[in-house]
Formats: C-alpha cells, sequence, structure tokens
C-alpha cells in the first residue's frame, strides 16, 4: 500500500500497527505484509495500519494496493492479483466514514477449473443485474445478464479469455461496481 499525489511523488506517512503482519518498505513510503502476514484466516486476509496525511495544500492523494489471493498450489494457476486505488481529496471529511469500497461488495475468483470464474456479490438489499468483463482498451468480451437479491454465487465462462489483467463490472439497481482482475490459465 502506498500513497501518491498526481505526479506520483509519495506522500503521507505510515504507521506500522502491528509489526508482527505489516513492516515498511520503499525506504518507508509504503507498507507491506512480513512473512508471518501471510496466512488467512479462513478465506480472507486483512492487514491494520496507521497513516497520518501530508501538510495542508499537498492536494488529492491516491492509494494504491496489490494484493495476491493464492490458491497454496505452488504455481500460478488459481491465483488472482487485486490491484486496486482509492483517491481521496483534502477537503473531504476526517475519515473514510460510509465509503462503499468495491472490493467489499464482491469477490472474484477461479476456481480449479481454469476456465470458471466465480463472481460472488454480497449485497443483499441491491438487485443484481450483469456482469461484464471488458479488456483494458474497453471492449466487452463477456456479458451475463442476471437477476437476484444478494443471491450466491456466479460462475462465467471465461474459456475465451487470455491470461492477462481485465476490468470486471457489476451493475446493480442502484450502483455499477468495478474492479481489475488477473485471469491466470
Amino acid at each position: 500500500m502506498t500513497g501518491e499525489d498526481k505526479l506520483g511523488s509519495k506522500k503521507g506517512t505510515f504507521n506500522i500497527s502491528d509489526a508482527v503482519q505489516t513492516k515498511l518498505a520503499n525506504n518507508n513510503q509504503s507498507v507491506t505484509h512480513t512473512s508471518s502476514g501471510l496466512t488467512p484466516s479462513g478465506t480472507s486476509k486483512s492487514w491494520s495500519f496507521n497513516w497520518t496525511a501530508p501538510e495542508a495544500g499537498s492536494g488529492e492523494i491516491t492509494f494504491f494496493a496489490a494484493l495476491n489471493a493464492a490458491d497454496g498450489n505452488n504455481r500460478t494457476s488459481g491465483d488472482v492479483i487485486y490491484i486496486s486505488k482509492l483517491s481521496l481529496n483534502e477537503n473531504t471529511s476526517s475519515g473514510v466514514h460510509g465509503l462503499h469500497l468495491d472490493e467489499n461488495i464482491f469477490k472474484v475468483y477461479q476456481t480449479l477449473d481454469p476456465n470458471t470464474l466465480i463472481v460472488d456479490f454480497s449485497e443483499q438489499d441491491q438487485d443484481l443485474r450483469s456482469i461484464r468483463i471488458f479488456d483494458m482498451t474497453g471492449k466487452m468480451l463477456v456479458s451475463r445478464n442476471v437477476s437476484g437479491f444478494g443471491q450466491g454465487p456466479e460462475s462465467l465462462n471465461i474459456q475465451d479469455l487470455n491470461p492477462n489483467i481485465y476490468l470486471i463490472q457489476i451493475q446493480t439497481d442502484k450502483n455499477l461496481f468495478s474492479k481489475k482482475i488477473l485471469i491466470n490459465k
């Protein structure tokens, strides 16, 4: 995790709140996990740290994160790399209360079958309408219409997709959610 201004300069100060799970990296300008911070609890893993905003007048700060959801088979098949960013203006209210981050709305993962992608949408109060996958040029490659309030996982056939980075979009009756995914086969 790192925080940068529009010119790519590292901004703010990271402070480690759990030295067993996390550590500073990149000349103390970013946070990563330690070797003890790898093991998930069930099917997920989270880390905590503190960040102090830079001086007033620094402008918009964008946080970048890259996460590897590995299946533990010591191969790249079945692993998914999540890349995410969040931009905040310095004039916003303190904290991120009420902010809806896409990463918490749906999960995407490959099964043991490399041609199947699972999309698990968890918002019980939103009617799922469609799932679409785009390449990085914006061309829609997969589209599936669905219907239901926070129902179980949906599976998508991705046999025609090559290993690459894609954008997946979830359309509901209230919102459009998206994130980048890496498909490995």
